[in-house]
């Protein structure tokens, strides 16, 4: 006789979110640096952030004339100040793509990675 599985019956988006919620800030960055290093793009991560300028984006990729900094959140992360501040003037620079990502956003960004998409300035 089959066991009744405990999980509640959910939708795909309803995992997903579920999903998202559950993923360290640490498990989504290397998720994204795993991604564009295999696109292509040349990764940088700070190892030790307690010597660098407080709010500076933690991945930084490069590729074919393109920058993007990326500050990497929780699905419910808050941006500090600071963040906000160097992602403003980040996107000020010509070349660079300034923005805030979250496991929601993943799908968009390998589009970016892939250069589906356009630039955009950080504010989202």
């Amino acid at each position: 006789m089959p066991t009744e599985s405990k999980t509640p019956n959910a939708t795909v988006s309803e995992y997903e979110r579920l999903q998202w919620q559950a993923m360290t800030e640490k498990q989504y960055m290397q998720q994204i640096a795993d991604a564009a290093q295999k696109l292509g793009w040349r990764v940088y991560h700070t190892f030790l952030a307690v010597y660098s300028a407080q709010g500076f984006p933690d991945l930084v990729c490069v590729r074919g004339g393109r920058m993007l900094c990326l500050e990497v959140k929780r699905q419910k992360g808050k941006l500090t100040e600071r963040q906000v501040d160097w992602l403003r003037e980040l996107a000020k620079v010509p070349g660079v793509e300034a923005l805030v990502v979250r496991p929601s956003d993943f799908d968009d960004l390998i589009d970016l990675l892939l250069g589906k998409d356009e630039a955009t300035d950080g504010t989202h």
